[in-house]
């Protein structure tokens, strides 16, 4: 059975919508104004598709890459070493074309709740105050989990923190956002990473995950 996904991506100037398979339905997946579409044609694209792509594998299907049009502007002039700004649509690997609940979204949650506590002692802790602390000990490429972000019927967002070091030796801090949403009784795995600067950093892109769940949301009832 071929059954196509409608992107809806927004891009400076003009809007256009790409036909992709992606699964048993057809959905309206929608990319925020100010974001641009990342493409394989481009070989910086390429470079972190590629890369996303195999750290995914096996667990995630990375279907559609997106990034802050003027923030990669800037990584394409070289005026900044790291893309930091740029998010991925995925599909499940073990899930495919399985039909899922809320009583799954919960269970998602649950699980990263349980993740965040156990590294985190004080699971109430202000989340700054667990980036901070986490942040100390973090070795270079290791992900460490944070713990749920937000949660409602049909999303959870949970949050990793890491430590990349850039071709010139840099440390760059980085905050990844990963969101579970159902739409149409199927799940789907957005995540988004950008540079962990301050404490609102986490704010800002817990802000930016919460549209676009909600407009994907709405664009899928």
């Amino acid at each position: 059975v071929i059954t196509y996904v409608v992107l809806a991506a927004l891009t400076p100037g003009h809007s256009k919508t790409i036909e992709k398979q992606i699964g048993p339905k057809t959905f309206k997946i929608k990319i925020l104004k100010d974001y641009c579409l990342m493409r394989k044609e481009n070989n910086l694209d390429k470079n972190v598709i590629d890369s996303v792509t195999r750290l995914s594998a096996g667990k995630l299907s990375p279907k559609l890459f997106f990034s802050h049009c003027n923030t990669r502007q800037k990584w394409y002039d070289g005026k900044t070493l790291v893309l930091e700004d740029f998010g991925v649509f995925n599909t499940i690997t073990a899930v495919g074309s399985k039909p899922m609940y809320k009583e799954n979204i919960k269970q998602v949650c649950g699980l990263f709740k349980n993740m965040g506590n156990t590294i985190i002692k004080d699971a109430q802790k202000d989340v700054n105050k667990r980036v901070s602390e986490v942040l100390k000990d973090v070795k270079i490429n290791q992900q460490v989990p944070i713990g749920v972000l937000d949660e409602t019927d049909t999303t959870c967002i949970y949050a990793i923190v890491q430590k990349i070091k850039t071709p010139v030796g840099k440390i760059f801090e980085q905050l990844a956002l990963v969101s579970y949403v159902l739409l149409k009784n199927h799940m789907l795995v957005v995540s988004h990473y950008s540079a962990y600067k301050d404490e609102s950093s986490i704010d800002k892109a817990k802000d930016l995950m919460k549209r676009v769940l909600t407009a994907n949301i709405a664009e899928n009832p």
